[in-house]
């Protein structure tokens, strides 16, 4: 009995060490931080190890296509500096991260002076 309780305990934490290594190269992290002058957003994200490729999308807020990367930084960069914004500008920017053949992603909506989300629509 104790044998079986010890085979099925070693089973449970094996599924949870693994399961949580594979959602956290599914997610990206992201925040930011805004600067007004000169104006510039930082993104920043926590570093992985086996990333293999970065790459950084930015759009209007109101857009609907991403268009083509804005940057490729170095897989062992943890944040990227965007100095050609407006300030007053909403911008939702898109990080794509691929690590062990698996592509995380991370999206952040964010800029400099701009107004505070106060209406976020109607919950189905």
């Amino acid at each position: 009995m104790v044998r079986n309780v010890l085979v099925l305990f070693a089973l449970l934490v094996h599924l949870a060490v693994f399961g949580q290594t594979s959602s956290q190269r599914a997610a990206v992290q992201l925040s930011a931080t805004v600067q007004s002058s000169p104006a510039s957003i930082t993104l920043s994200w926590p570093t992985m190890a086996s990333t293999t490729s970065i790459t950084i999308f930015r759009k209007l807020k109101t857009g609907t296509s991403w268009g083509s990367a804005i940057a490729t930084p170095a897989a062992s960069a943890t944040q990227y500096v965007d100095n050609s914004i407006v300030v007053g500008t909403n911008y939702e920017y898109r990080v794509v991260r691929v690590s062990n053949g698996v592509t995380g992603t991370g999206y952040i909506s964010t800029g400099v002076e701009v107004a505070p989300v106060d209406r976020r629509g109607k919950l189905v």
